[in-house]
């Protein structure tokens, strides 16, 4: 039997901010609802008015798009990859209704027919599962794994689906007098090679097409007599496509089917499964002209086919074609530019559109009329924080992964739910195609980088507000840090003082010294006061550079440290002491002025985190264990404490006498700081991202998608 019992929620109801733009808000809810998956969860939008309806935690890497069943109650079933479980939930509100255990990962789809879900699973298995009550009905094992979701004959008695190489089956449906039900009653050798079926075959009447990516640059589409399911199915025809691989569901209605290959081509071609005329023959053929190297972007290809020759495509953007004379004419309008991220939603007059960038995993979803490719609305979800700050009112404010600016005031972060008006798009360059960086400086402000066609920095105060922007010539390579007279900006060879106010002398860069590589590269960049900041490039050489005032402001080189190992981890300032760990598991204690080692130790595997306790040095080390060292000759071990394979994510916060300590998987260690014994566990239903930050109001974890989590 399956289960009915939910994971219990989070004892304080979690916020997620979220950025929802609509041209029109005179337009009321109708009660339905359209789907997104990002980053590792499952939302529900109000196909209306863009709004987030329910969000469920359903862990990363999703095998299958939500499908929506009518059973005895309306439902969409989920797979929960944490767990391997697949799930059916209330289409309304999420409720669970039953989840069933399977200890494998799901390959492909869920084919459902007359009350009964059908899954393959990889360990070679398929299983039949009753939509209703998710009991788990039978169980089939093959010699091999299966390739795809299943598709049922013509007359819905047999599935048909392809091995892994080689091979189709045909399972029987239903119980017969001489075998059970979802035994073989017939194979087909193919001959397919191992991962060549990328595609889900197409049941078309008595034919069966398979898309078989048998070469490189080009895709063999078999098509095969399923006529009578109990006997091996004979190969009438194939066709090549040149230019590319399939690797998208080939589409069909009525007699017309559109294949999508590699390059975002299109195929159509008209289908009769007559006897004696049984065949495809080509009606059209598009194929998008290639962008530039440097613009040219690999999208997966999902299509849905309209009347009339009409078909929309979801790539690089949203798109409609139509089928004429011949040949396939592509709309001149487009919408929607990005990388298509799921399949096309259908209601009514609008398709829904979900697509990343190309510098982003956060999934920009839209309402598209299909006619016009006019957008009426548009969110953002599973937009990933890339920092953090309290405001001075006791809420929070952060930037996203896709160039969102959030706020969240005190009261409403303590109400919790979902919060569509906490995001507002930052004014960045045109076509971004890096990744974003933001980071938090010490005085309360935030500094966001993006690039496109120029590169630019702009300085934000946690009220949101934009108080500074700079166009650059280069990226820094890693974080900035600010000094009295300006933001330290770590450049490829050289460090470059830009002033943030007005009024300023221009300070002379400081060029870093020529070694035996042509290529400089900072790894870290440390503020020690107003004046001066340890850097450490990516070979273990640490600078102390000094800001010097005179008739030139310079940046200056007062100390240097050649360490033997590079520095992986940022190295932690306490006081007067600089703490470094490095690839070969050495955490040193330097005199930050001088660089004179105060103590040493060296672990048994690399260095993975360092943070500061206050008192003593906390250590991730590549053994699995965290590892409290003192300060002085040697940094005695105080205690040691086995992670048992938790990756610790983000600060440590001291609390009275614990240290919490946030991981990726959502579990927070609560640790006493003078034993190293745990002192409590707390596991949050989704994996973390930027770990633990300290607001007003206590702790907050946060989220992989921005889900504000508020700690006891």
């Amino acid at each position: 039997p399956a289960e009915t019992t939910d994971d219990s929620p989070p004892s304080n109801e979690p916020i997620l901010g979220l950025m929802l733009a609509r041209s029109r808000t005179d337009e009321a809810s109708q009660g339905r609802s359209v789907f997104v998956i990002a980053k590792d969860s499952c939302y529900a939008i109000d196909s209306v008015t863009g709004e987030l309806m329910w969000r469920r935690v359903i862990g990363a890497d999703s095998p299958f798009f939500p499908v929506v069943t009518s059973g005895a109650q309306p439902s969409v079933l989920l797979f929960d990859s944490r767990k391997q479980e697949l799930i059916a939930c209330q289409l309304a509100k999420s409720k669970l209704i039953w989840r069933q255990p399977l200890k494998a990962r799901a390959i492909g789809k869920p084919l459902v027919h007359e009350g009964q879900i059908y899954l393959p699973l990889e360990g070679n298995r398929l299983v039949r599962i009753d939509l209703d009550s998710g009991r788990l009905t039978a169980t089939v094992k093959f010699s091999q794994n299966l390739a795809t979701t299943p598709v049922l004959s013509r007359d819905g008695e047999y599935l048909l689906v392809p091995g892994q190489m080689a091979m189709i089956y045909a399972l029987a449906i239903r119980t017969q007098a001489s075998q059970p039900a979802l035994a073989a009653v017939a194979t087909t050798f193919t001959d397919h090679a191992a991962g060549s079926i990328s595609a889900p075959p197409l049941s078309m009447g008595n034919l069966l097409l398979l898309c078989e990516n048998d070469r490189a640059d080009s895709a063999r589409l078999r098509l095969w007599d399923a006529g009578k399911p109990t006997e091996s199915m004979s190969e009438l025809a194939s066709t090549r496509i040149e230019g590319g691989q399939v690797r998208d569901a080939p589409v069909l209605r009525g007699n017309q089917l559109v294949v999508p290959s590699d390059g975002e081509q299109f195929f159509a071609f008209v289908v009769t499964d007559e006897v004696g005329l049984a065949g495809i023959a080509p009606s059209g053929q598009y194929k998008a002209v290639p962008a530039d190297g440097k613009n040219r972007i690999q999208s997966p290809l999902f299509v849905a086919l309209g009347p009339d020759g009409q078909f929309w495509s979801a790539g690089t953007a949203f798109r409609r074609f139509e089928i004429v004379s011949n040949s396939i004419k592509m709309d001149s309008n487009s919408t929607a530019p990005g990388i298509a991220s799921q399949p096309l939603q259908l209601e009514g007059e609008f398709f829904f559109v979900g697509r990343k960038s190309r510098f982003s995993d956060a999934v920009t979803f839209s309402a598209v009329e299909r006619e016009k490719l006019v957008n009426p609305w548009r969110c953002i979800v599973g937009d990933a924080p890339l920092e953090l700050l309290p405001t001075r009112d006791g809420g929070i404010v952060w930037v996203g992964e896709s160039g969102t600016l959030y706020s969240v005031g005190k009261n409403r972060l303590a109400q919790g739910g979902f919060d569509s008006k906490a995001g507002t798009d930052l004014e960045l360059p045109l076509n971004v195609a890096k990744p974003i960086r933001a980071t938090a400086l010490h005085d309360q402000r935030l500094v966001v980088f993006a690039v496109g066609d120029t590169a630019q920095l702009s300085v934000l105060t946690t009220s949101g507000q934009v108080v500074g922007k700079i166009d650059l010539k280069d990226i820094p390579e890693t974080d900035p840090v600010l000094l009295d007279d300006g933001l330290v900006l770590p450049l490829s060879g050289r460090l470059k003082m830009v002033p943030l106010s007005s009024g300023k002398k221009a300070t002379q860069d400081w060029i870093a010294p020529v070694g035996e590589t042509l290529e400089h590269h900072w790894a870290h960049l440390i503020r020690v006061d107003g004046r001066e900041l340890v850097a450490c490039d990516d070979s273990g050489r640490l600078s102390r550079i000094q800001h010097r005032e005179g008739d030139v402001p310079h940046l200056a080189e007062v100390a240097k440290l050649q360490l033997e190992q590079p520095v992986d981890v940022r190295p932690v300032l306490r006081g007067e002491s600089l703490y470094v760990g490095d690839a070969g598991g050495t955490c040193r204690q330097l005199n930050v002025s001088s660089f004179d080692t105060d103590g040493q130790a060296t672990l048994s595997a690399p260095i993975k985190n360092l943070w500061s306790t206050g008192t003593n040095t906390l250590v991730q080390s590549g053994d699995g264990k965290l590892h409290c060292l003192a300060d002085g000759n040697g940094l005695p071990e105080v205690w040691a404490f086995d992670l048992k394979k938790l990756n610790p994510t983000g600060p440590l916060i001291v609390q009275e006498s614990d240290v919490w300590l946030a991981c990726r998987d959502g579990t927070i260690l609560v640790l006493n700081a003078t034993r190293g014994t745990e002192v409590r566990r707390i596991a949050l239903p989704q994996s973390l991202s930027l770990g633990l930050r300290r607001i007003a109001e206590g702790l907050i974890a946060v989220g992989s998608d921005g889900t504000i989590y508020r700690l006891e």
